[in-house]
């Protein structure tokens, strides 16, 4: 697979993405400082840009993404996650089936 690049605000040390996440699962996220999934709820996806986040969560109405939450990584944290990701879209190169 072909070099990827991530346009995030960062430092040396850290990068923030944005979570849109439920209300219920916002506040377990700011409760444990961590990012958990809460009674069975799908995970979000996380986003570099605020506006973005914003659009897509319809400013926060849509249901199940009322909150938004700026998630600050350490950079290694983050590359390792970024090395587990998969694509949310289906790329014929990357995978032989659906």
């Amino acid at each position: 697979m072909g070099t990827r690049e991530l346009l995030a605000q960062f430092d040396d040390d850290h990068a923030t993405l944005y979570l849109a996440v439920a209300p219920k699962a916002a506040a377990a996220i700011l409760e444990l400082n961590a990012i958990v999934a809460v009674d069975g709820e799908k995970m979000s996806w996380l986003s570099a840009g605020l506006l973005a986040t914003g659009y897509r969560t319809r400013w926060g109405e849509a249901p199940g993404r009322e909150r938004t939450l700026a998630c600050r990584f350490h950079r290694n944290a983050l590359d390792t996650l970024l090395a587990k990701a998969v694509s949310a879209r289906f790329d014929e190169a990357v995978f032989e089936s659906r």
